[in-house]
């Protein structure tokens, strides 16, 4: 092979393992616990909106970055 194809492919690797880190640290952090009363409140509020079709108040549970679906909010 080449120099120019080992750089090329040192290169690649050093790129795809940056990426690797960067998306794990993403998906790195604990969510805080949560107690049964703040859970059950949020599913009750969660329920009630979806009855009222209210797409607006259910979105409001999420947080601003939340991604619902594989979307952002």
């Amino acid at each position: 092979m080449r120099r120019s194809s080992w750089i090329i492919l040192f290169s690649a690797a050093i790129l795809l393992l940056i990426t690797t880190v960067l998306y794990s640290l993403t998906y790195a952090e604990r969510a805080p616990g949560m107690s049964s009363a703040v859970a059950e409140e949020m599913v009750t509020s969660g329920r009630k909106a979806i009855e009222r079709s209210d797409l607006n108040s259910f979105f409001d549970l999420f947080t601003e970055d939340a991604m619902v679906l594989g979307r952002p909010r």
